[in-house]
């Protein structure tokens, strides 16, 4: 019989030989599950930075990874954390077939992998939460990025967007009219609002608040009279409270700034206005009316908001305060003035612009310090003409045909 000590030690050396066989196991064991990434490739905060190995995998003609799909069409659309993108992918036409396909293409960056998730356009900007991108082609579907499956919320939906809890998504009904909300969790839909007008824009709280744009005309940016409103309402009581409108024209679009204050953007004809909207007390501080669409570009990055407008960026925190503006240093022997501007991030540790220019044309990715306006670096893209950013770590750059994309970190 062993003693109390005996048996102390003895398990001890049980537990350390279990420790050595396990070791030798896992070592020895095939690799049938995906590492997880190393701590190297993991910003901090919780932002995701893909592998250079799966940007390389990423990078390329888009026919190389054999989906049926030829070239990107549009927009290249990133996740918040930029672990997927999503984008419309098209198809040349073959033999005996008059039109060229058009696909919704999933692009999973921590994995390299690209792959068809709806046959059909991709209509508008998709809307993001942890688990599930929702998306407008011809109706409305949420596709589950955890589990890889695709339900369709609408066959008659179009503006999706889905709260950040995952648990709700709200579209613009195109065959009752009004706004819709469909449980994620029931797969049921209900009706929010009966007016034909009205189009959901973003969730200000969860689940109750819920804004949306509304208006008095249904050609929206033609004709006198016809405006729009941005209106919030409350998902549980169904109560509507109507804020600041445009004259002769429409909003397109909506970021918040934390649960009392929004960015709206809206434009007539070819010019661009942007409002910082406090829900609470029900102000709205103009950014800029009726600008050249070339002339301003915007970005928001912990909850202020950045405008660039020839070589200047000027910041407004949540409350639409002007900051101190900022001058971006001309990089030498360039004039940026005379370039088209059609990308701009904004990080605690960079500003980045991208613009074209040139016979052929060419997309130029430039890097200034966000303290300073110092220039940091520029990148040269021979064969892309447009540049789409990522909110945290990435930007794509699609070919002039389309036919194949880049996928670069920022850093």
């Amino acid at each position: 019989m062993l003693t109390q000590k005996g048996k102390i030690v003895f398990f001890v050396i049980i537990l350390m030989v279990a420790g050595i066989i396990s070791a030798l196991f896992l070592q020895s064991s095939p690799d049938i599950a995906e590492r997880p990434l190393s701590e190297e490739h993991q910003e901090e905060n919780g932002v995701f930075v893909p592998t250079s190995d799966a940007l390389s995998r990423l990078s390329g003609d888009i026919s190389s990874f054999g989906i049926g799909v030829d070239k990107v069409a549009g927009s290249v659309y990133f996740s918040p954390d930029s672990r997927f993108a999503l984008f419309q992918g098209e198809s040349n036409p073959v033999e005996g077939q008059l039109e060229k396909g058009s696909y919704v293409v999933l692009v999973d960056i921590s994995k390299g992998v690209m792959k068809k998730i709806y046959d059909g356009s991709l209509v508008g900007k998709p809307s993001w939460s942890s688990n599930f991108v929702v998306f407008s082609s011809d109706g409305v579907y949420i596709y589950n990025l955890k589990d890889d499956a695709l339900n369709v919320v609408s066959s008659f939906g179009s503006h999706p967007v889905i709260s950040p809890d995952s648990l709700f998504v709200a579209y613009k009904n195109t065959n009752e009219g009004g706004v819709f909300v469909y449980s994620v969790e029931s797969r049921n839909s209900s009706i929010l609002t009966d007016d034909t007008s009205d189009t959901p824009a973003v969730w200000l709280k969860v689940p109750t608040d819920l804004l949306i744009f509304k208006s008095d005309g249904t050609d929206l940016g033609e004709g006198a009279g016809e405006r729009q409103f941005v209106a919030r309402v409350d998902t549980v009581t169904k109560s509507i409270k109507e804020y600041t409108s445009v004259s002769r024209g429409r909003f397109f679009d909506a970021v918040t700034l934390g649960d009392e204050s929004v960015l709206v953007s809206g434009g007539f004809d070819d010019g661009r206005s942007d409002y910082i909207l406090n829900v609470k007390n029900d102000t709205a501080v103009t950014l800029h009316k009726n600008v050249s669409v070339s002339e301003v570009l915007i970005d928001v990055f912990s909850r202020n908001v950045f405008v660039y407008s020839q070589n200047t960026v000027t910041p407004y925190n949540y409350l639409g305060e002007k900051m101190t503006p900022l001058t971006l240093q001309n990089p030498p022997d360039v004039d940026m003035v005379k370039e088209t501007p059609l990308g701009f991030n904004v990080n605690e540790k960079s500003v980045w612009l991208s613009g074209v220019s040139g016979k052929p044309l060419r997309s130029t990715i430039r890097q200034w310090n966000f303290l300073t306006g110092e220039f940091v670096k520029e990148d040269v893209s021979e064969d892309g003409v447009v540049t789409f950013f990522s909110e945290t770590s990435l930007y794509a750059v699609p070919s002039e045909d389309g036919a194949s994309v880049q996928f670069t970190i920022l850093n």
